[in-house]
């Protein structure tokens, strides 16, 4: 017997081998097509999107992985977004622009150093031009300085606990400068064995 739409079962859900009616244009007949296969040719991948009654707007050239949800608007114009399986993306309701900056290296390293030992920065980082943060892990004590590069000069700019400087074989104090013919250095004069964390940001 035939049913017109209205004359048929209500259901809220549809299992993958389920059926739809689908009119090829191109033949100018009606054909059947399977749930997972409709949905296969118009997403791809796993996960769940969930817009929260917002708009999602993805360009023709672009793809989605993972998992959106929440509320809000994405709008990629045609450019791919991705971000890892745990990643989070957090907006801000102001308006913002991300433009092509980048930060060419950052260097993270620890290493113990025994009392009065000097040794190169270069053993836990590349960077001479930038910015240094030096963490005495054994006592909680972190200072700031600026590498000047080529110009062989380091500034002190924070030191909250007064346990560093940039001048070489000052007492008590871990010392970051420049050596002639080593380069840049970390001097631990703090009075016994440290762990020391070197933060480098830069060039």
């Amino acid at each position: 017997m035939t049913k017109t739409i209205n004359g048929l079962t209500v259901t809220t859900s549809a299992a993958a081998g389920d059926f739809l009616p689908i009119w090829r244009a191109s033949n100018g007949d009606t054909r059947k097509i399977t749930k997972a296969n409709f949905m296969g040719g118009v997403l791809t991948g796993a996960g769940t999107i969930a817009t929260g009654g917002f708009t999602l707007t993805v360009g023709a050239n672009s793809s989605i992985s993972g998992n959106i949800s929440g509320s809000g608007t994405i709008a990629t114009a045609g450019f791919t977004g991705t971000l890892p399986a745990t990643g989070t993306l957090v907006t801000t309701a102001a308006s913002q622009t991300l433009t092509s900056k980048k930060i060419d290296s950052i260097g993270m390293n620890y290493v113990s150093m025994s009392n009065t030992q000097i040794a190169a920065l270069t053993g836990w980082t590349s960077l001479n031009n930038g910015f240094l943060v030096v963490h005495d892990l054994s006592n909680g004590y972190i200072g700031t300085f600026q590498m000047r590069g080529a110009a062989n000069v380091t500034n002190e700019i924070s030191d909250p606990s007064t346990k560093f400087s940039h001048t070489a074989g000052t007492g008590t104090s871990i010392n970051v400068y420049y050596l002639g013919g080593t380069g840049y250095v970390i001097q631990n004069n703090s009075g016994g064995t440290i762990f020391v964390g070197v933060h480098a940001i830069g060039t």
